[in-house]
């Protein structure tokens, strides 16, 4: 559990953090789908379409997660020193 924890929460460990839950969401839903449409309707499985898509999907909440920790990073700098 405790890994879950820190996978989805802020850097305080308790604050959940919607965006990497929202992406991990998105990526579970995107398998799914895909798996839905090849196996259960018999589409054509295409590599290259799954793979731009995957790594969309990817790409952006590796954004996401990189400007988050830009954003901690900047406001954990601009507090003073004691």
């Amino acid at each position: 559990m405790k890994l879950v924890i820190d996978l989805f929460t802020e850097a305080d460990g308790k604050t959940w953090d919607l965006g990497r839950v929202q992406g991990t969401v998105a990526f579970a839903a995107y398998l799914l789908t895909m798996t839905w449409a090849y196996v259960w309707r018999g589409q054509a499985f295409d590599p290259q379409a799954v793979g731009i898509g995957l790594a969309a999907v990817m790409a952006g909440y590796g954004g996401m997660i990189w400007m988050k920790g830009k954003e901690q990073n900047a406001s954990v700098s601009d507090k003073p020193r004691v």
